[in-house]
């Protein structure tokens, strides 16, 4: 059974990385085109890139993904350590 403060930290860790991508968005692309193409070559197969001459955009897209996904995975470890401080 979850505990108020389950919850409480449950939220912050949720707001936190929701913050963490909307700011850290337009750090990694530059508009909303840009990012679905970063999402068609993550999920192309490298070979395929490759052939077509995106291997290195694809492996640049790839990197570009993950790191966005980290920092935003950095802002909920924030937001976890703001509940963790002031609800414990």
């Amino acid at each position: 059974m979850l505990t108020a403060m389950d919850v409480v930290t449950i939220v912050c860790i949720v707001v936190g990385g929701v913050i963490g991508l909307a700011l850290s968005f337009r750090l990694f692309f530059k508009n909303g085109s840009d990012f679905w193409d970063t999402i068609r070559l993550l999920f192309t197969p490298d070979i395929v890139s490759m052939f077509r001459g995106e291997g290195v955009e694809d492996q640049w897209a790839t990197l570009k993904f993950f790191v966005w996904l980290l920092v935003s995975a950095a802002f909920a470890f924030g937001g976890y350590k703001v509940a963790e401080q002031f609800f414990s």
